[in-house]
């Protein structure tokens, strides 16, 4: 499987595309809710996205040259993801 094929993958994985995608993306939501007045589920919260963060750096590096830019693509993709999921919620 190509690069480009293993983030479009974990992509639409990542998505609310079934209902229990959808079940998942209603916790996050709740957590992100809970994490904004706790100082403990803002930190885990950090910590769950460095690791996400990870994974999508591993499967950009071979197509994304630099490790700035690396780091931006993997911000963004991961802002893309949370932005879709969010409109597919609604």
């Amino acid at each position: 499987m190509g690069d480009l094929k293993r983030l479009e993958t974990i992509a639409l994985e990542a998505l609310p595309l079934d209902d229990e995608r959808m079940q998942e993306w209603k916790t996050h939501l709740a957590f992100w809710g809970e994490a904004s007045e706790n100082e403990t589920l803002r930190n885990e919260n950090a910590r769950r996205f460095g690791e996400w963060g990870k994974l999508l750096k591993l499967y950009l590096k071979p197509i994304v040259p630099g490790a700035d830019a690396l780091r931006r693509e993997a911000v963004l993709l991961m802002g893309l993801i949370d932005g879709l999921a969010l409109r597919l919620m609604l």
